[in-house]
């Protein structure tokens, strides 16, 4: 999510990184534009209000920190000093939490923001993926012509991450995929893919041209990890069978 260097500034980088990270937690930071701004200030605040730091009023605290305010014009401006102390312990507590190594001083200056830039450089698996079957194309056959199957495999965001992260992703994923598989009932279902590898995240589209006179049915095992970037779904091999096959919703 942050491809930067840890320099302990808030830069375009970082904040767009922050942006795209709260919206995926579901939190409305505003426009994903680079600018830090009372709406990612109050975002966060409203995301640590989440994780049980009740002592956290949504006022933008923040802002002042991320635009070198001093705390003292800050506190004249609207009265919320406590309130960025409050919040800025809050979040190097949550950090600490996840792994992060800083202190809890209520400074939100370059040793915060380097602890934020090392959380947004590092994704880890937070829970159990989810694997489903999706139906991509159905044909019952009996007809005239052709039609061309588009599939998209693999996903950027999981082929752009750290090799640390991608093997974390695969140790997750295997054991479920093959239970998966297994789960799947039909003519042709022991020729699923069960294994993993990090060749898997790839992206890449494929066609494939389906004859309408015979019965076809194209499926797609899809992946979704938790993670602490937000859930990350990937799509996975594609199979054609001449029958339909029967599976659960998910697994």
């Amino acid at each position: 999510m942050y491809k930067g260097p840890i320099t302990g500034t808030i830069d375009l980088a970082t904040t767009l990184a922050t942006q795209k990270w709260l919206h995926s937690q579901g939190f409305n930071s505003g426009p994903e534009d680079g600018k830090w701004s009372p709406c990612i200030s109050m975002a966060i605040q409203r995301f640590l209000l989440s994780r049980g730091y009740d002592d956290v009023k949504v006022d933008a605290a923040l802002h002042t920190a991320a635009c070198q305010i001093t705390p003292g014009f800050f506190r004249k401006l609207n009265g919320s000093e406590d309130n960025y102390l409050t919040t800025t312990r809050a979040f190097q507590q949550w950090l600490r939490e996840e792994g992060e190594d800083i202190d809890i001083d209520g400074n939100f200056g370059r040793y915060t923001v380097s602890a934020w830039q090392r959380y947004l450089q590092r994704n880890k698996v937070t829970g159990p993926p989810e694997i489903s079957l999706k139906t991509v194309f159905a044909c019952d056959g009996g007809s005239n012509g052709t039609e061309d199957v588009t599939v998209k495999v693999g996903s950027k965001s999981a082929e752009e991450s750290s090799m640390e992260f991608q093997e974390e992703l695969t140790a997750t994923i295997e054991a479920p995929l093959k239970g998966f598989t297994l789960s799947v009932e039909g003519e042709s279902s022991k020729t699923f893919k069960s294994a993993m590898s990090r060749t898997e995240y790839k992206e890449t589209v494929t066609t494939t041209t389906i004859h309408l006179d015979k019965p076809c049915y194209v499926y797609q095992v899809v992946v979704k990890v938790p993670t602490r970037h937000g859930v990350m779904t990937i799509p996975l091999h594609k199979h054609i069978s001449p029958t339909p096959l029967i599976f659960q919703e998910s697994f």
